[in-house]
């Protein structure tokens, strides 16, 4: 993310994204979960930087590891692979511009990343095919997209640190720094596309899968344009944005009272009122997988007893 930031924002804009991105709410609650969103975010970061290392130099070596990037993001987490949207709409944007966009680069990308879903194929079957079984929440409104674009959290710490800069004695002047029309679309295309389209999907389909977790390849977009914005200031304005954001955040005393208190996944509560009432009896109980859809197993059909995917434990 570091480098993605020095090629599309400024040269100096490295460091100061590391610092969002490790304070960002949703990067720390995602970045401290058993779940795979926090590695499939690394890959897909991986897979971003070195698209651009490709356009900048060409090599075939890059070309390798963009596809080793590439695959990791598809099955550490498949949603995550809308990101190759967000990539072909900012080559189609730079083609379109007169700039050079070589095909070696997308022609193995069509190839191999297809290629590579032949052995989670069964899986994505059975995925469709229970589809029907899983639970949906309500469809998103329009304001849980906007937050889910703009975390009400950062903007609210960049209005804190927007404030502290007015208030110095020394008043400062933003003297925006210059993005290119490629800087531009890809950064539009990669905070926007994914959560208008998971939002337009969940609007008009039954299945809503709109959901943070899903679109978490998406946060550092707003971080690189916060970064962008944080870029126009002087040296000592922007340690004060830097101050303002760490305190809005990692301070923010909701953040900090969340990490004494147990996960609404936590299982600790509910094994408590099993043991609770279990204290003159031995109740059976069943423990079956979080995922109904984690194997092929047609678990509707099944007697819960017995199975291979309960335990019967007094």
């Amino acid at each position: 993310l570091k480098r993605i930031s020095e090629t599309l924002v400024h040269p100096d804009a490295g460091w100061p994204t590391l610092v969002l991105f490790f304070c960002a709410p949703d990067i720390v609650n995602f970045g401290t979960s058993a779940r795979p969103y926090a590695m499939a975010m690394a890959a897909a970061m991986a897979s971003f930087w070195y698209l651009l290392e490709w356009l900048d130099s060409g090599k075939r070596t890059t070309i390798l590891k963009y596809l080793v990037a590439s695959v990791f993001t598809l099955h550490l987490h498949y949603f995550f692979g809308f990101i190759f949207v967000v990539q072909a709409v900012y080559l189609v944007a730079r083609k379109m511009s007169g700039q050079p966009v070589a095909l070696a680069l997308p022609l193995a990308a069509t190839v191999v990343l297809p290629a590579s879903l032949i052995p989670m194929l069964r899986h994505l079957l059975l995925t469709a095919t229970e589809a029907s079984t899983f639970a949906f929440p309500e469809p998103p409104t329009f304001l849980q997209l906007l937050q889910m674009c703009f975390h009400p959290t950062l903007l609210l710490t960049m209005a804190l640190g927007l404030v502290l800069v007015a208030l110095q004695k020394q008043k400062t002047r933003w003297k925006p720094v210059h993005l290119n029309p490629g800087s531009i679309t890809l950064l539009g295309a990669w905070l926007l596309l994914g959560p208008v389209v998971f939002f337009l999907a969940a609007r008009l389909t039954p299945h809503a899968l709109f959901a943070t977790r899903f679109q978490l390849w998406a946060g550092p977009a707003f971080l690189l344009l916060a970064v962008w914005v944080i870029s126009g200031l002087s040296l000592e304005s922007q340690k004060l944005m830097m101050i303002a954001f760490f305190a809005g955040t990692v301070l923010h005393p909701g953040n900090m009272m969340q990490s004494w208190r147990n996960s609404p996944a936590s299982w600790r509560e509910p094994l408590q009122v099993v043991r609770d009432r279990s204290i003159h009896e031995a109740p059976q109980v069943f423990v079956a997988s979080g995922l109904v859809e984690s194997g092929p197993v047609l678990w509707q059909n099944m007697s819960p007893a017995g199975r291979n995917y309960t335990k019967n434990a007094k």
